[in-house]
């Protein structure tokens, strides 16, 4: 029986005296005191110590008599040394609990199971973690007395560090002044949260789920995804104000990615927004395996819930899920914004109140606006209604009150038209920007709309430092050798404008990045439509300062990917310069990884497209650089990029002669992102081991496609074995790849076999449908033909099997002439040759 009675009061009184000391562990010295009911504080805390005990003492030991002395072991009557009892402790309540427990323990255990001062013994976390979740768990309830202490505590000790306050500042409500483009970001939210619609009723959703058992320690995902200019980003942030304005002791907010490596086990509820996980999967996913296990642990007593909000889960669901591998169990919470799901209701609500929001923000009266109007045509989303209010009130702004009366219903005719009046609106905006702060100098910075629009586009795809951007702007028409305006002085006042957010700025404001055009739809329109922007983009990836700067080159890439993707004609600026560019972002060096890495874990699925177009022109060389990025030494470690290879493979079509390096090499990192998942989906490394073995087949490197496509065959034997009628088409595919590459290699014997077996499993599946299985068959058969042929032996059997292949190919021609004829003439070439093999009459 272990004996602890002599040795709890000194213990618990030494934790008092440390609590009334103010020890804190971890950020600084605070204090707080229990408040005026101190009596009720006292019984309060008193029962959670004893009751965290209890609960510890059940934990650890099965036997009664142990849980009992236990118990008596750190309880004694003298209750008012108890640790919190008298209502002051400090900001790591666990980590000084632990050292509490832990020399009493180690006393009064004579065994040696708990070593002296050891407070990461399961023991004394046991004990520690006990106490406490019995602490938040009352005050959690709302109504205990320990409540205004925990929430006190909560406020005055505990910065959450995981935050990129950035991401949520102060509402905007004063417009007057402020960019167009700004004003429109959904982190501002100058248009107040539409009630009573689709997007009220999912932020309603999105509250009960993260609600749903307040109180209960665990961690669950959500998953908001739609279009540009749905809403998602906004969604997201409604629900951090609603959470933390309903639950005060909440934390909410947007991630800081940069902090979630160091993040530590959050001891205060919270709500998580990542926006744009594929940014940094990596991260992400780490950052929700750590809660995980802290959770399987019982270290986290506090509900957590992480929101990922997203154009489409594919960018970045599996490295973070290679990561988090319970990601899939872990999401609780769906939510897809697809323009298709907003009524014309809707929609008008949104226009109303973004039109009232805005006409407040830019001083307009009210009776200005009473009989003002606004027509949709052709705004799908919230982004584009928005757009349309704003013009709307924009223009009321800027009027004299005599020609109110005069105004007629502001009207949308489409989305490309709302974007070029908003970009326009805000061009006409920056004209009239003073040449200084002071004013005290004569003239606008910019004289030409032509200026504008092209340090914007400039910007857009540099994102460059102030210091940098009075050389770049030289590669613009406006601002180049035959152009006019002071670069320096612009350079200043695109960084006054458009500051891009950062955590730590340097101290000299010339390394101040200025931000590229937001939100990504009005910059794609942004690059659409500036005149001059091929131009521009042929003077940028050849001018030295993008040269010397990797970032800047992979940005202008990656604008131009992005981009492509809502407006297809800037793919042409995508294709021409994609070759140069990655040649220059290689030939940088060390310095390329970091801007290069990302460039292809964020866009790779964009710029195999660029390559495979390209080589439709018989161009090779985008294909060729990209091959090259790809197999890099400084960026074979960078998962992000075996992850969205997995992707990227698909987009490559094969067979295509022309591209099976860069086949071989997104397949090569692909398998890799496979191996290297724990439990590794064997259909996942079947499939891509028979794409790998495929493309180095086609490349000419035949023994490696030979040892790739062994492994496939091996992995669909597995999977047929347990479950023959989903796995056996692909079994025989692969056995049919088997059969090719051995005969490659010179193993024809073995080819044979491999092309025998082929034949016999595609003869069960045509059985069961002939139609879908049919034209395999027909391939195998004509396979088992040629190998003979390529043996020379069995020609016979050989002109047989060629026979019925041409019965099987001439009743697919017939249906699907231009599938299947070509196929047929080689069948038959194939025939005669071995006619005239075995000298006999065609």
């Amino acid at each position: 029986m272990i004996e602890f009675g002599a040795f709890a009061g000194p213990a618990a009184k030494s934790l008092a005296q440390q609590l009334a000391r103010g020890v804190v562990a971890g950020r600084g010295r605070q204090r707080l005191r229990a408040g005026k009911n101190s009596s009720d504080l006292q019984k309060a805390l008193v029962t959670i110590v004893k009751d965290g005990v209890d609960d510890t003492a059940r934990e650890l030991f099965d036997d009664s008599e142990e849980q009992e002395s236990f118990r008596r072991g750190l309880i004694d009557q003298d209750w008012a040394s108890w640790p919190l009892v008298n209502g002051t402790y400090p900001g790591d309540l666990v980590a000084v609990a632990c050292g509490w427990v832990a020399p009493l323990l180690a006393a009064v255990d004579e065994g040696g199971r708990v070593p002296a001062v050891r407070t990461d013994h399961p023991w004394v976390e046991a004990v520690s973690t006990a106490i406490m979740g019995r602490l938040q768990h009352w005050a959690l309830r709302g109504d205990s007395p320990v409540t205004p202490m925990w929430q006190a505590f909560l406020t005055e000790t505990e910065t959450a560090e995981v935050f990129d306050a950035s991401k949520i500042p102060p509402r905007l409500e004063e417009l007057r002044g402020e960019s167009l483009f700004d004003i429109l970001q959904f982190k501002y939210r100058a248009v107040q949260f539409v009630t009573g619609g689709l997007h009220d009723r999912e932020a309603a959703a999105a509250l009960a789920w993260v609600r749903d058992g307040d109180g209960v320690q665990g961690i669950a995902v959500g998953v908001i995804t739609g279009a540009a200019g749905t809403g998602k980003s906004r969604l997201a942030a409604e629900v951090c104000d609603r959470l933390v304005a309903s639950v005060p002791e909440w934390q909410a907010g947007f991630a800081d990615y940069a902090a979630l490596p160091e993040a530590g086990v959050p001891q205060r509820p919270m709500l998580l927004v990542c926006d744009y996980p594929e940014r940094h999967p990596d991260r992400v996913g780490d950052f929700l395996a750590r809660l995980w296990r802290h959770y399987r642990e019982g270290r986290l007593a506090v509900p957590v819930r992480v929101l990922l909000v997203s154009r489409h889960r594919e960018t970045w669901w599996e490295p973070v899920r290679a990561r988090c591998r319970n990601l899939e169990d872990l999401v609780h919470h769906r939510v897809d914004l697809a323009p298709a799901r907003l009524d014309a209701d809707e929609l008008d609500r949104h226009v109303a109140q973004a039109f009232d929001d805005f006409c407040d923000g830019f001083g307009v009266p009210k009776v200005w606006r009473q009989d003002l109007s606004i027509e949709l045509v052709g705004a799908d989303r919230p982004l584009l209604v928005h757009i349309a209010a704003l013009l709307a009130a924009h223009g009321l702004a800027h009027i004299s009150p005599g020609q109110v009366a005069d105004q007629s219903p502001a009207c949308t005719s489409g989305s490309e038209a709302l974007l070029d009046d908003l970009i326009t609106a805000e061009v006409d905006r920056l004209r009239g920007v003073p040449f200084d702060e002071d004013r005290d100098r004569g003239g606008a910075v910019f004289t030409t709309a032509a200026q504008v629009r092209e340090a914007l586009c400039l910007t857009t795809l540099t994102a460059p430092s102030r210091c940098d951007l009075p050389d770049l702007l030289a590669c613009t028409e406006a601002f180049g050798p035959n152009g006019t305006g002071n670069r320096v002085t612009v350079a200043e006042r695109m960084l006054d404008a458009f500051p891009a957010t950062a955590q730590d700025r340097p101290e000299d404001r010339s390394l101040w990045s200025v931000a590229p055009v937001e939100p990504d739809l009005v910059a794609a329109h942004l690059l659409a439509r500036t005149p001059g922007r091929s131009t521009l983009v042929k003077r940028l990836v050849a001018s030295a300062t993008v040269t010397e700067r990797p970032a800047y080159h992979a940005q202008l890439v990656s604008a131009l990917a992005l981009a492509t993707e809502d407006y297809p004609e800037i793919g042409t600026d995508l294709k021409q310069h994609l070759a140069d560019s990655l040649a220059a972002l290689i030939g940088a060096g060390k310095a390329t990884a970091e801007p290069l890495g990302t460039l292809l874990a964020e866009r790779l699925v964009a710029l195999v497209k660029a390559a495979v177009a390209q080589a439709a022109e018989q161009d090779l060389t985008a294909a060729r650089q990209l091959t090259t990025a790809i197999s890099l030494p400084d960026l074979v470690s960078d998962q992000r990029i075996d992850q969205i290879a997995t992707e990227a493979l698909w987009v490559l079509p094969y067979p295509h002669p022309a591209l099976t390096g860069l086949g071989a090499a997104l397949a090569a990192r692909a398998l890799t992102h496979h191996e290297r998942e724990p439990d590794a989906d064997r259909a996942a490394l079947a499939a891509t081991c028979g794409q790998l073995g495929n493309w180095l087949g086609a490349h000419g490197q035949r023994l490696e496609a030979l040892i790739v496509t062994e492994r496939a065959r091996g992995f669909y034997e597995e999977l047929a074995e347990a479950n023959r009628a989903a796995y056996l088409p692909a079994l025989a595919s692969s056995v049919s790849n088997l059969a090719v590459r051995l005969g490659e290699v010179g193993r024809r014997a073995e080819a044979l076999a491999a092309a025998e077996r082929a034949v016999a499993m595609r003869e069960e599946l045509v059985e069961g449908n002939r139609a879908a299985y049919l034209p395999d068959l027909a391939t195998s058969v004509w396979m088992a033909a040629y190998v003979r042929h390529a043996l020379g032996i069995e020609r016979d059997v050989a002109l047989d099997y060629c026979d019925r292949a041409i019965g099987y190919y001439q009743g697919l021609s017939e249906a699907e002439p231009d599938a299947f004829s070509d196929t047929l003439a080689a069948v038959e070439a194939l025939r005669q040759t071995l006619v005239e093999q075995c000298d006999e009459p065609a």
